[in-house]
């Protein structure tokens, strides 16, 4: 009998219902960097409540206060996710409607860039020291969306330690930089739901269809250099 996922969904495009059919029901355990609020628009709120357990990443510190209260079946970690030999803290925009907003915060490079809501500082770690203090038997979902910052994270993370059975990351498609990381690092492209990739381990019997294989190249590949030149025009156009 195939696996009917329940009919609530949180996550944008229903994609945490996606997750639950992926596994067939069963229970696992997920990792989801970038949580935010602990249900709007959350990848695993729904999961948690089908008896799944994980870690919640997430820096922005009254979202984290909100996810310690009201998801007592996950770790939360209050931090910033950087690559290896990173700052112990790093500044962080505030979104223009506060810092209790839902929309996500982001790391800020650049001290003098301006932003409508203000900056926090927040402690910065690697994935793998989030994961090592968690200490999970097997990651079965890891979730990423760091507002770009992305890469930085994986370069912290032990693909062959954690080996996850399905990773969605975010990708806004505006450079390979994500896609070559997570297909170095031995994962296959399966599917592509909303802004979000879906990636499973290179020796996995899945394989994606050829809609989305087409999908994929046309959106990564084909469309890139239009992108590339779009972000020229607007740079140019900032220019005082």
């Amino acid at each position: 009998m195939t696996h009917q996922p329940p009919g609530e969904t949180y996550a944008h495009h229903g994609e945490d219902r996606e997750v639950l059919a992926f596994f067939g029901g069963r229970r696992g355990f997920f990792v989801e960097a970038g949580a935010n609020h602990p249900v709007v628009s959350s990848q695993t709120w729904l999961l948690e409540q089908q008896g799944w357990r994980g870690v919640l990443i997430e820096p922005n510190p009254e979202l984290a206060a909100l996810c310690r209260a009201q998801r007592p079946s996950s770790q939360v970690f209050a931090c910033a996710l950087v690559a290896p030999g990173g700052p112990p803290e790093v500044r962080m925009r505030i979104p223009a409607s506060g810092l209790s907003g839902t929309e996500l915060a982001e790391i800020c490079a650049d001290p003098a860039d301006a932003a409508p809501g203000g900056f926090f500082m927040c402690p910065a770690r690697t994935l793998n020291s989030v994961l090592e203090e968690a200490a999970p038997a097997k990651i079965d979902y890891l979730s990423i969306d760091l507002e770009g910052y992305e890469v930085p994270a994986l370069r912290g993370f032990d693909w062959r330690r954690w080996q996850p059975t399905l990773l969605s990351i975010e990708d806004h498609c505006e450079s390979l930089a994500t896609y070559r990381v997570v297909t170095a690092n031995g994962y296959r492209f399966i599917r592509r739901i909303g802004d979000n990739d879906w990636f499973v381990p290179a020796d996995s019997p899945l394989r994606p269809s050829t809609a989305e294989r087409v999908r994929m190249v046309r959106k990564k590949f084909l469309s890139l250099p239009f992108r590339k030149l779009r972000q020229f025009v607007r740079s140019l156009r900032r220019r005082p």
